[in-house]
């Protein structure tokens, strides 16, 4: 079943298995981002959490319960980036750029370290191109972003 209404928290903790620095744990209706303190920075959290959560409220992104068979989640091609920058628009920290089939996380560098860069698009990775999330583009009269 798609879950339209996902609710997303994004927060801290001070420490995760493993070592590692993000950690994004589901369930039908939850999507919590778990971020080790120090590998983001408060405002980073906040600005992206709030356009994930743009995002969801939009329908621009679903959470999948119906999963598509195995063989056709590992053929999946869905384009998954987060990428450090030197700048970004009107003060921002973060931003995102969106196409079928492509999502990119810009960061403003200094507000991510460089492992829970990799982690986390690692796991947005895993996510979309397992089907646990749909994305629905907008048609050719909406803005991407």
């Amino acid at each position: 079943m798609a879950t339209e209404s996902t609710v997303v928290v994004f927060e801290t903790v001070d420490q995760l298995p493993g070592g590692r620095a993000v950690l994004i744990l589901e369930a039908p209706g939850d999507n919590t981002w778990k971020i080790v303190k120090g590998h983001m920075t408060q405002q980073a959290l906040t600005e992206m959490s709030d356009l994930v959560r743009w995002l969801i409220a939009k329908g621009r992104w679903v959470q999948n319960w119906e999963r598509p068979p195995a063989a056709e989640a590992d053929s999946a091609t869905f384009t998954v980036e987060v990428r450090i920058v030197d700048e970004l628009p009107d003060g921002k920290t973060v931003d995102m750029r969106e196409a079928p089939g492509d999502f990119v996380w810009l960061i403003l560098e200094g507000n991510m370290t460089e492992q829970a860069r990799e982690e986390m698009e690692a796991q947005m990775r895993f996510l979309t191109n397992h089907g646990h999330w749909k994305q629905v583009f907008p048609g050719p009269d909406e803005p991407s972003s």
